[in-house]
């Protein structure tokens, strides 16, 4: 069952997250004035045309303004799987350049305990 008090809170999420207006919603997603009130008040249910306006506006799921549906997070999923990629390329290359300084040390280590042992 489609819950319109959830849909109210996911809605103001976006207007807050988004940092936009009333106004700038029930314009641009062609919502009248009226019924953007009532329904962002819980006086009137969610129209699904609304709905479909207010989802496109924002470039979020249509399935998660309704239900609610964990679609929503498969972008932040998306970029945080992205950010953890690089972190790994870097912590690779840190371990490589780390890697060729022990050889480089190592190499140069017997020498000085050749040049230590002569003095």
């Amino acid at each position: 069952m489609i819950q319109h008090q959830e849909i109210t809170e996911r809605v103001k999420s976006l207007i807050l997250k988004n940092h936009v207006s009333d106004y700038y919603v029930w314009k641009n997603a062609k919502i009248p004035n009226a019924s953007f009130s009532m329904m962002i008040n819980n006086k009137a249910k969610w129209k699904l045309e609304f709905l479909v306006g207010i989802s496109k506006l924002f470039n979020e799921p249509l399935n998660w303004l309704i239900f609610g549906e964990k679609e929503h997070f498969e972008k932040e999923l998306i970029q945080e799987n992205k950010k953890i990629k690089e972190e790994n390329i870097l912590l690779r290359e840190e371990v490589a350049t780390y890697r060729t300084i022990k050889k480089e040390f190592l190499k140069l280590a017997p020498q000085e305990q050749t040049t230590s042992k002569k003095k």
